[in-house]
């Protein structure tokens, strides 16, 4: 299991904060606890549990999601991966540890197939894992306690 933190490094909070578009994909109808045979699968999962946790009210406002997990990325023999980021504000918090204390609750809340990581070496990241142990989502909380960054990735999967 790859931590999410290098896709962090290459996402800048200018990029982030240029594109404002929400594109959750609805639910499937399908049980999002089974473990996924594609890479369309897996981020169908990883869009509708970053979907619960807006439901749970993680942040105020609208994210700004310049990846929505909903494009194939190759990896290269037939493979490919799914990729999600967002910036969201929090719901008003003026310091790291209230908004990092928030996070943990909100992703522990995810369900269906996500178990949340442990936070014990962390201040600011709190990461869960689902899709069959396939695709990942961490909220990456920021110094002042003012937004959230939130990661997703599936592994690289069969694109078929």
């Amino acid at each position: 299991m790859r931590p999410l933190r290098p896709l962090w490094r290459r996402l800048s909070a200018a990029t982030l904060a240029v594109e404002l578009a929400v594109a959750l994909v609805a639910c499937s109808g399908k049980d999002d606890s089974a473990e996924p045979t594609t890479v369309a699968e897996a981020g169908a999962q990883l869009q509708q549990a970053v979907q619960r946790l807006y439901d749970e009210q993680l942040g105020r406002g609208t994210p700004v999601v310049p990846d929505d997990a909903g494009t194939d990325q190759a990896c290269g023999e037939g493979r490919a991966k799914r990729v999600y980021s967002a910036i969201v504000d929090t719901r008003g918090f003026e310091d790291r540890p209230s908004a990092f204390a928030y996070a943990v609750a909100v992703v522990g809340k995810i369900g269906s197939g996500w178990e949340r990581q442990s936070t014990r070496d962390s201040n600011d990241t709190v990461t869960s894992v689902g899709a069959g142990g396939h695709a990942r989502i961490s909220v990456n909380t920021s110094a002042d306690g003012k937004t959230y960054a939130i990661l997703g990735e599936t592994d690289c999967l069969p694109t078929g």
